[in-house]
Order: C-alpha cells, then sequence, then structure tokens
C-alpha cells in the first residue's frame, strides 16, 4: 500500500521493539552470509573438515593425496 499509495511509515513502538528487530536483521543477515560463503556443499569446506579429523583422530585417509605436500606415512609417524 505504501508503493502505491500514500501509508504511514511504519514506526516502532518502543526502543525494545525497535531494537529487536534490528538484532534479528542482523543475525539473519549474518546466517545467509555464512551460508553462502562457507555453505555445507562448498567442496573445500568439506576437505579441510577430513583433514582436521585426520589431526585430531591421527586416522590418516585418501583425503591427503590430495596435497602433494603432505607425506602420509610421515604425517602418520609424526600423529602418534
Amino acid at each position: 500500500m505504501r508503493f502505491c499509495e500514500s501509508a504511514e511509515p511504519h514506526h516502532a513502538q518502543s526502543t525494545e521493539i525497535y531494537y529487536r528487530l534490528e538484532f534479528f536483521k542482523l543475525v539473519d543477515t549474518v546466517q545467509v552470509q555464512l551460508t553462502e560463503r562457507f555453505g555445507v556443499d562448498k567442496v573445500g569446506l568439506r576437505q579441510y573438515r577430513c583433514l582436521e579429523e585426520i589431526l585430531l583422530t591421527g586416522d590418516v585417509s585418501d583425503v591427503v593425496d590430495a596435497y602433494p605436500e603432505i607425506h602420509p606415512i610421515a604425517l602418520q609417524i609424526e600423529l602418534k
């Protein structure tokens, strides 16, 4: 209605309501940006997660084959 006719602009009834709306706008924006940049479907993030698992558990998997600078046997010895 505001685009077609002259309607009153929205005014928050209190400062608490105003800042509550602003807070949720901020949270929504952060969630969208993080999902776009570091979404679960991203291949690189999945590889980094597998590398983290290798460092935490000590079980070297085939993921390290994608990195020629990492020698799997030496890494396994170092992690023990």
